[in-house]
């Protein structure tokens, strides 16, 4: 764990899985909203940053950055290289407000030797079926999925912050020796 500015913190985790020839470095946090989330998602980035230098690790960071897609600290985080599991869309809400304000604040981010599974992100009703069978628009403009508002929201989840989940693959890279 690490405390950032303020009084937020965020968690670090190095994974080694067999198959693969680096370490993921998984990341979860929740920032302050404004110019503190700011300054604590870029401190959290040089930590991170450090965490890379001296191995190749690949990253998964996720939660709630209380920051909008074209907020400054989105756009440095893709200037370093990140990606959003939800491609930075501002129209996948994944936040409904205490006036049924949706926005988008919560993100799955990753970088290095990995990618996303498009197959299998979702909130449930987000991509592929519904829990009924039904097919899915693609062109659904919320990350709330079946939720409509943020009392059904709370009552079905207990948050105001739908939960987002998301796969990754990794090469393989296989070594030959002479």
């Amino acid at each position: 764990s690490v405390q950032l500015a303020g009084t937020t913190g965020a968690s670090l985790v190095r994974c080694r899985l067999q198959a693969l020839p680096y370490e993921v470095l998984v990341v979860n946090c929740h920032l302050d909203w404004g110019e503190l989330g700011c300054q604590q998602g870029l401190q959290l980035k040089d930590i991170i940053d450090e965490e890379c230098r001296e191995r190749s690790l690949a990253v998964v960071w996720c939660g709630d950055f209380n920051a909008c897609p074209d907020s400054p600290l989105m756009e440095a985080l893709r200037t370093a290289g990140y990606h959003d599991a939800f491609e930075f869309r501002a129209d996948w809400f994944s936040y409904c407000g205490p006036n049924s304000d949706l926005g988008r604040l919560d993100y799955m981010l990753y970088r290095g030797h990995i990618e996303i599974a498009r197959h299998i992100v979702k909130p449930n009703g987000y991509l592929g079926k519904t829990p009924s069978g039904d097919a899915v628009c693609l062109n659904q403009t919320s990350l709330l999925g079946k939720f409509s508002d943020l009392t059904e929201l709370l009552a079905r989840v207990g948050s105001d912050h739908a939960p987002l989940q998301a796969a990754f693959e990794a090469p393989i890279v296989r070594v030959s020796t002479v």
